[in-house]
């Protein structure tokens, strides 16, 4: 295909001046008159230092890009980080180079100096000092490449030629004025091309506003995108490369996308997710570039164990005694669980998974206190859920014979007291209430019971005054 291009002319400079510099801009790699026959373009700065004079020590530099066009998508090339890659520079010129290492720099003054929504524009400051030994730009090696700018144009239309320019003045910020050493000529822009769009333009994705999304097995995640186009063409291709994309509105200038996820146990993890989108009327597809794409990271995470018992409760306690509380722990995943103690205060604490027991047991010796229990069950992928009790141990009523520890023996004097069998020495009454009704009746005994032989416990007595 014939290449045209577009030559800036070589610098004139008036008589006795010296150290000038000639430019010539191109555009490319392909182009015929008028119009764009790919999505990926160039524009080509080559710079070339005037023989005899000398090496050159250093300059400033202003870009301006422009034009009629709505906006240019910038190309990542693996060039000048704050263009997003999209700027190549020569690498005896850029940063890191031979020709100026002292100052080096590419200033881009605000987010919107270069985010393809013309103009946009940058500034290239350089400095060679002579006695750090660094040469300069030599002038016998000739006409260099030194700027080369990579991108795809948007918002032309078919059969609506609009202008796409670069030069390196009139910009409002005082910052890009002409820093050139002087005596030196103009850069000489501006240097513009007609382009009509060829390729279709892509669309915009409206990202989700956080880059991490977390799911968990067995739930469907949908996150619905609105899309814009800015040549006013319809969706017609949306493609992720996890879980499915559906366009839910093809409708030109606004349109919408629904992602959706419905995570099996193989997506366990971190991905990296791209939605990219397009349409279908060239057959040059340009959705696979960065301003149509809108990618994020999903953390597919397996649902955590779930434990029902007393968690969080405090359960009471007599002196000397030993309370036992079921509890049961399942895992929507089906996945096999282990049980461990977390915290079994100071081995008070004994765990029976099996039968989904925890028994507490107070040796009666440390007084009244509250104990902290945490259990930890885990499924294989070692999602763990906890559960705290709290053992509250105190002196109960049932202590009937007041020897220190509600047991056995307490049951049976209740029995002879209350069915008429004298015993020596007599039951407390005051210390024999279980259930504080003011009775000691069969009640009292049935809840002793209750407490020191069921499995799990019976709720425990009341608290007795000491």
């Amino acid at each position: 295909m014939k290449r045209v291009v577009l030559l800036a002319g070589l610098l004139v400079l008036c008589a006795g001046m010296a150290n000038g510099v000639d430019f010539r801009v191109e555009f490319g790699p392909e182009w015929t008159p008028g119009k764009i026959e790919r999505c990926d373009n160039e524009i080509r700065v080559y710079m070339h230092n005037t023989p005899g004079e000398g090496a050159r020590m250093g300059y400033s530099l202003p870009f301006m890009i422009y034009g009629e066009v709505d906006s240019i998508g910038w190309l990542d090339y693996g060039g000048v980080p704050e263009t997003g890659g999209a700027l190549v520079i020569n690498e005896d010129f850029g940063p890191g180079g031979t020709f100026f290492p002292s100052v080096n720099t590419i200033n881009i003054f605000s987010p919107e100096s270069w985010d393809g929504h013309l103009p946009d524009t940058f500034n290239h400051t350089t400095t060679c000092i002579p006695i750090t030994g660094c040469p300069g730009w030599v002038d016998d090696i000739g006409e260099q490449l030194v700027y080369v700018m990579h991108f795809e144009v948007y918002g032309g239309f078919l059969g609506d030629p609009r202008q796409l320019c670069i030069d390196s003045i009139g910009h409002s910020n005082p910052t890009y004025d002409w820093l050139w050493t002087s005596p030196s000529g103009p850069f000489g822009g501006p240097y513009c091309i007609d382009v009509e769009v060829a390729c279709p333009s892509p669309w915009f994705v409206d990202c989700p506003a956080s880059s991490e999304i977390i799911t968990r097995l067995g739930e469907t995640f949908e996150l619905p995108l609105q899309t814009e186009a800015l040549c006013q063409q319809e969706l017609t291709e949306a493609i992720t490369d996890l879980g499915s994309v559906e366009i839910i509105d093809p409708t030109p200038e606004i349109g919408e996308v629904l992602w959706s996820l419905s995570p099996d146990s193989s997506m366990l993890g971190t991905h990296e997710v791209s939605i990219r989108i397009g349409t279908a009327v060239h057959p040059v597809s340009c959705y696979t570039t960065e301003g149509t794409a809108c990618r994020f990271t999903v953390h597919v995470l397996n649902h955590r164990p779930t434990i029902y018992s007393a968690c969080g409760d405090t359960v009471n306690v007599c002196i000397g005694t030993s309370m036992t509380v079921g509890f049961t722990a399942s895992d929507p995943d089906s996945d096999p669980l282990t049980y461990v103690f977390a915290d079994d205060a100071e081995g008070r604490a004994t765990l029976s998974a099996s039968k989904g027991l925890v028994t507490f047991s107070d040796s009666g010796e440390d007084g009244e206190a509250v104990y902290e229990v945490v259990v930890a069950v885990y499924d294989h992928e070692f999602d763990s859920t906890f559960c705290t009790m709290y053992f509250n141990v105190y002196t109960c009523c049932g202590d009937c014979n007041d020897d220190g520890v509600m047991n056995l023996l307490d049951i049976l004097d209740l029995i002879d007291y209350m069915y008429g069998d004298p015993i020596e020495p007599p039951i407390i009454p005051e210390l024999s209430d279980a259930n504080d009704d003011g009775a000691i009746n069969l009640l009292d005994l049935l809840q002793m019971i209750a407490y020191l032989y069921s499995t799990p416990s019976g709720p425990a007595p009341v608290r007795c005054p000491q």
